[in-house]
């Protein structure tokens, strides 16, 4: 929980992430190791094999989305900015948050 509080006021998200800031803390301590289970990660306890951290970014940082099929003139923008918000379980893909939903 700890983890997850941290994740939310450092990079100043708004409250409506709590579940995904408490996701992607028990994420990161799933693939980290341990003293207690000898620098072994409990991941590779429970699937019998290394995790690989390649794929992991900082949460809360933007990050440039590909519009799909941008049409319009050679120098406009294809990409929209976006919020890393957590890792999905299932695929090797991201959890994003567009910018443009955010009430202020």
């Amino acid at each position: 929980m700890e983890m997850a509080r941290c994740l939310l006021y450092e990079k100043k998200m708004p409250l409506k992430f709590w579940a995904e800031a408490i996701n992607i803390s028990s994420y990161l301590l799933n693939h980290m190791a341990t003293r207690v289970l000898r620098d072994i990660t409990p991941y590779k306890i429970l699937y019998d094999f290394k995790p690989s951290i390649d794929h992991l970014k900082v949460y809360g940082n933007p990050c440039y989305v590909l519009k799909p099929e941008a049409t319009g003139r050679k120098l406009d923008q294809k990409t929209n900015i976006e919020i890393l918000i957590g890792y999905n379980t299932k695929s090797k893909a991201y959890k994003i948050y567009d910018l443009k939903l955010i009430k202020l």
